[in-house]
């Protein structure tokens, strides 16, 4: 009797041994659909800056490749070791033969430039994305003492960048910032007949950038912006709009 039941039990064995080695070696559970799904904390399903196929391309993995196969350990380092993906997760349906890759792009905030003059997107965890393109209109820091992308962005860009995504007059008549001087940072205008802003010393810059959006608001309904030579915020708590110098 135990004999018979040992023997039945490695007859067993086998055939389960021998299903494993067919499906991992054999033409069963082959991919058939890959699907490439975003993973968005505004419920979007659709990616906004990477293709589905430049996915599908990075993670290396073709149509009838044996889906057992996977290492998908070594799918997912490939994923996020691109500037754009902060987090992939991947999934295997064995039987359907489909592989579901969801992917948490990084949102980039802005551009830096640095050294050289070359300028960079980042997101809003100060990540490198890659160069910015020269029709890009996001918030700009410009001047600073370090070279892109071998150097980390320093968290205090991150910080005003991510306060210009609630600054809407900012970002559209003052994108650009320039903190090569520390004691004297400058909001440049994007239209050449505004003024130049003068915020003063870096520390003082998320703070004053709130109230130089309150002026810009208010502009044109009570006054025109192009009748006045510079904006000065580096005195008390306001700021100062100075008229042209006659003459001058």
């Amino acid at each position: 009797m135990f004999r018979a039941l040992l023997r039945w039990m490695s007859l067993l064995g086998a055939l389960w041994l021998l299903l494993l080695a067919v499906i991992r070696f054999g033409g069963w559970l082959q991919v058939q659909e890959i699907r490439v799904i975003a993973v968005n904390d505004n419920g979007v399903s659709q990616l906004e800056y990477l293709s589905p196929q430049k996915v599908i391309n990075l993670t290396g993995i073709r149509y009838k490749a044996n889906i057992a196969k996977l290492n998908i350990a070594d799918v997912r380092k490939r994923l996020e070791h691109h500037p754009w993906v902060k987090e992939a997760w991947i999934k295997r349906h064995w039987l359907r033969g489909i592989v579901e890759i969801q992917i948490r792009e990084r949102k980039p905030v802005g551009r830096v430039q640095g050294e050289g003059g070359n300028t960079y997107r980042v997101d809003r965890e100060g990540a490198i994305l890659g160069p910015a393109a020269e029709a890009d209109e996001s918030p700009i820091v410009l001047g600073l003492p370090l070279s892109f992308p071998d150097e980390e962005v320093p968290p205090w860009v991150i910080e005003i960048l991510n306060l210009y995504q609630g600054l809407s007059r900012c970002k559209e008549l003052y994108p650009a910032m320039d903190v090569s001087d520390a004691h004297d940072v400058q909001l440049l205008p994007a239209r050449e007949t505004y003024p130049l802003i003068r915020l003063g010393a870096l520390d003082r810059v998320p703070e004053i950038l709130p109230k130089v959006e309150i002026i810009l608001e208010s502009s044109p309904e009570k006054f025109d912006l192009s009748k006045f030579a510079e904006i000065d915020c580096r005195l008390g708590d306001g700021c100062v709009l100075k008229p042209p110098v006659k003459g001058g």
